[in-house]
């Protein structure tokens, strides 16, 4: 019997760094995420101020300005007061690793918006929303 198994390891802070790139080019800190986002994997892109972070989606793209450094993160429900993580205020990323709210994609707006800020990203042209 010769089965083939396909075994999905989880994804890890290797995966999502820029070519050239390590943690020393970085600037981490730790960040709040808000509470009742359910999951948050490695690598998800977060909007809003250090002490009040949300997975960035279309609406919240103008203060996107963090990228997560650990994970999965349970957020926790309504009333847990969320949960504190090592976030990246800068650093060069892997767009197509990367994880964004459900139907956002990489805009030249968002892509421009995180330059500014100091989050570079590779292949963000190449960047398919999660469906």
């Amino acid at each position: 019997m010769n089965d083939n198994v396909t075994v999905d390891q989880p994804k890890t802070l290797n995966s999502i760094i820029g070519a050239g790139e390590d943690a020393t080019n970085w600037h981490a800190i730790v960040g709040h995420l808000a509470e009742n986002q359910g999951l948050l994997e490695i690598g998800s892109v977060l909007s809003g101020s250090p002490d009040a972070l949300s997975l960035t989606v279309t609406a919240t793209e103008a203060t996107a300005a963090f990228v997560l450094l650990e994970g999965p993160i349970d957020t926790g429900g309504v009333g847990s007061g969320g949960v504190d993580a090592s976030v990246a205020r800068s650093g060069v990323f892997v767009a197509t690793q990367l994880a964004l709210g459900p139907a956002t994609t990489f805009t030249a707006t968002l892509v421009d918006t995180l330059r500014q800020r100091g989050i570079l990203l590779e292949g963000a042209d190449n960047y398919q929303a999660p469906s």
